[in-house]
């Protein structure tokens, strides 16, 4: 039945007579199609918020300082002498925030950092570099597990490309 076929009907029978004269029926049946109808709209949200507090439980921490090694090739593999940056990361739930610690190939770097963590036990994780006039995204699948080093790709404003790992330092 169509919302307004529904509201027709609810019309016709008096469901909607509130005057002290309406039959107290009339006014019980309108209170119990209000409520149902708040439960429909309520419920569903319900349930999302609690089955995104279980995957928050799932987030890894990325919380640390973290070093960064980057080539400048897309072929499934870092190269042999990569080139090294450290980053300390701040995670709040599936939001990250971070920036630079040191130089980066020899240059001092103004760049700030955001991201989010997207899934639960092996998420996605997504960072995104800005600085003025340059902005970077990179992109990781977590492998879940103790001993895997995760690796992504990156890509960047000016067409370039690469590969890239983090380990965490303790």
């Amino acid at each position: 039945m169509e919302l307004f076929e529904l509201r027709a009907c609810l019309i016709r029978n008096g469901f909607f007579q509130l005057s002290r004269n309406a039959p107290i029926m009339n006014r019980m049946y309108l209170a119990l199609a209000v409520s149902i109808f708040i439960c429909f709209l309520v419920a569903p949200v319900k349930v999302c918020e609690g089955q995104d507090r279980a995957n928050q439980n799932n987030v890894p921490d990325l919380s640390g300082a973290w070093r960064i090694e980057w080539d400048d090739t897309v072929d499934g593999k870092l190269s042999d002498k990569p080139k090294r940056c450290f980053v300390k990361l701040a995670s709040k739930g599936r939001k990250l925030t971070g920036e630079f610690k040191g130089r980066v190939v020899g240059q001092k770097r103004d760049a700030k950092f955001s991201g989010e963590v997207f899934g639960g036990n092996a998420p996605l994780v997504q960072l995104i570099q800005r600085e003025k006039g340059y902005t970077c995204v990179y992109q990781i699948y977590w492998s879940p597990g103790p001993n895997k080093i995760p690796r992504g790709v990156w890509h960047d404003t000016r067409g370039a490309s690469g590969e890239f790992s983090m380990l965490k330092f303790q």
